[in-house]
């Protein structure tokens, strides 16, 4: 019996999908405990400052201009044996073309120019980042922090979140390497145990002296131990297989054939993580702390939901990309569908608990400040849901480094830009205007553009792949929609 419980506990160790869900449900503990903690014992105008300061933090993810997933991707593949970085832009173009030898064996020469490379690129834009990051959060910090009593401490914060996203964002490089040699459960595993001590010390620190400064600190600690942690890791599988660790060296050739690659990511990104997140900005600009911090709350929560429901799926990309590479069809598709529709069905699933139960939670806790209207949640419940579907669908796609996000997030994003002017202007609720904004671009576009062009590339038959995929998510999201109207009546 304990052999037996002693072998599973070392397939969960060792298990991408679980690591990478609790990895995920420490970030869930955020929502679950954190968040509690800090509406209660926070003022209505220091969540709004904390919230925003979550927002920039976000950012950096804007930063790397999508060499970050292709970086990843590239190294991945050449752990399969590719001896160049190419565009796969049909079946076709999978087999026999980019192995380094007869055997599959990882390509270490290359992995070395790739790490370097990376290295390199993330110190220069590490120092972009900041300033953009500075000049923005300055402007946009101004009317919030002049709500606060203390001001010192709301750009003591701002300073400090400027300092750790400089050191994090430098170190991704590690996450990355690590990423692509798929040491995903190695990552999420320490990831998830990281995530939870600085989670339990925040709330611990807020409790004990109500401080939004020492919460930052602490949050932000937590992310630089991250970093360490990380490197110490990638650099011991640099000294096993006898590689260099340290170059800093730019392979301008490689940054030519991947950069094509990176920018259509990077636009991507900004075109819809980046435009949701400066609709928070735009609205804290009001000056009115409780729509702000209402409205910033409830988009943290169902972004903590996506991130979580995210694992099953997110958790098996090095491994898809090495099915892919090796040409494994069948195993790929049914991997792929199952894992798609796990993710759905998760993020639905919390979705509905939110818009049912969410305002009853939040009373109970005693906290200060609550989600939007639950009309505005639905309308988010179903922007999100197309949304994730999109994007599956093009991480799918993305395994041939054949990206289509900067057209179907860019078009999705201008589609956004055009509704939220027409409805701010007719409608006086940006709240409103937003949300319908961003349920209506994701409609229009992004949610039917992005899985045809995956249906195309994999030749896959619709109804099979969409009965695996969102039929059950479906059947939920009605439900859901029901169950709220009836408790709206009541």
């Amino acid at each position: 019996m304990f052999r037996n419980l002693y072998n599973w506990s070392l397939v969960l160790w060792n298990s991408p999908t679980f690591t990478t869900w609790a990895s995920f449900f420490s970030r869930t503990m955020y929502g679950v405990v954190l968040l509690p903690v800090v509406t209660i014992n926070l003022s209505t105008d220091e969540i709004s400052i904390w919230l925003l300061l979550n927002i920039f933090v976000g950012l950096q993810t804007l930063g790397d201009l999508g060499f970050g997933a292709t970086f990843s991707r590239a190294i991945s593949h050449a752990y399969s044996g590719a001896e160049d970085i190419i565009i796969h832009k049909k079946k076709s173009d999978r087999a026999g073309k980019v192995f380094s030898s007869e055997s599959s064996a990882p390509n270490w020469k290359l992995i070395e120019k790739l790490f370097s490379t990376t290295a390199l690129l993330y110190l220069i834009l590490s120092f972009f980042l900041i300033v953009i990051i500075g000049l923005v959060g300055y402007f946009s910090l101004q009317i919030p922090i002049d709500n606060l009593t203390n001001k010192k401490i709301g750009w003591l914060s701002f300073i400090t979140v400027l300092i750790a996203i400089f050191i994090n964002f430098n170190g991704s490089k590690y996450r990355l390497f690590l990423q692509g040699i798929n040491k995903v459960a190695l990552i999420q595993r320490n990831q998830a145990i990281i995530s939870t001590v600085t989670i339990l010390l925040s709330s611990l620190t807020v409790l004990l002296t109500k401080s939004l400064f020492y919460l930052i600190l602490i949050q932000q600690l937590g992310a630089i131990v991250m970093v360490i942690v990380l490197r110490s890791f990638s650099k011991q599988f640099f000294v096993l297989k006898k590689s260099r660790f340290n170059l800093k060296t730019l392979d301008r050739k490689l940054i030519k054939s991947i950069f094509p690659i990176a920018w259509r990511s990077w636009v991507g990104v900004l075109m819809s993580y980046g435009l949701v997140q400066a609709s928070g900005i735009i609205i804290a600009q009001t000056g009115n702390s409780a729509i702000t911090s209402s409205y910033l709350f409830s988009i943290k929560v169902f972004e903590i939901v996506k991130n979580f429901a995210n694992a099953p799926f997110y958790s098996k990309i090095p491994f898809m990309n090495q099915l892919f590479i090796k040409n494994s069809k069948a195993q790929l598709y049914n991997l792929a569908t199952q894992r798609m529709n796990f993710t759905m069905l998760t993020q639905t699933v919390a979705f509905g608990i939110i818009i049912i139960f969410g305002d009853y939670l939040l009373k109970f806790i005693g906290s200060n400040v609550g989600l939007v209207d639950n009309n505005i949640l639905i309308i988010l419940m179903l922007s999100y849901t197309l949304e994730r579907y999109g994007a599956l669908h093009i991480q799918l796609l993305s395994l041939s480094n054949n990206i289509i996000w900067h057209i179907a997030n860019g078009v999705t994003g201008g589609l956004f830009i055009v509704f939220s002017y027409l409805f701010l202007h007719k409608l006086n609720d940006p709240i409103l205007a937003f949300s319908l904004s961003l349920l209506l671009s994701y409609l229009c576009f992004y949610s039917w553009y992005a899985p045809y062009k995956s249906y195309k590339f994999y030749e896959m038959n619709f109804l099979k792949t969409e009965y695996r995929v969102t039929l059950k998510s479906i059947i939920l999201v009605i439900l859901i929609m029901v169950v709220s109207f009836l408790t709206t009546l009541k």
